[in-house]
């Protein structure tokens, strides 16, 4: 098995701080394997300096973690195809 590197270590450590916001009901369409994943793979000792008062769009997010959401977002959260394919041009 390959070794995760720190950089998506220190993302999935990010990831699990911002998943903790999502409301009960994004939490649900999310599958648990998708946080075992975030669980197991977070950096030992590595707390993320966020300020949660602030929107996602405004914290320093490392890129890596940018695209963990964004992959979670586009595969659990969006409602349909037509918000797929808006969100995934946002991206480009």
């Amino acid at each position: 098995m390959e070794k995760i590197s720190k950089q998506v270590q220190m993302a999935c450590s990010e990831c699990r701080i911002i998943c903790g916001c999502l409301g009960e009901d994004l939490k649900k369409r999310v599958p648990s394997e998708f946080f075992d994943f975030l669980n197991k793979n977070s950096l030992p000792g590595y707390v993320p300096n966020f300020d949660l008062s602030q929107p996602i769009e405004k914290q320093k997010l490392l890129p890596e973690t940018s695209a963990l959401i964004s992959a979670m977002y586009l595969k659990y959260l969006c409602d349909n195809d037509e918000e797929r394919l808006k969100f995934a041009g946002l991206l480009k």
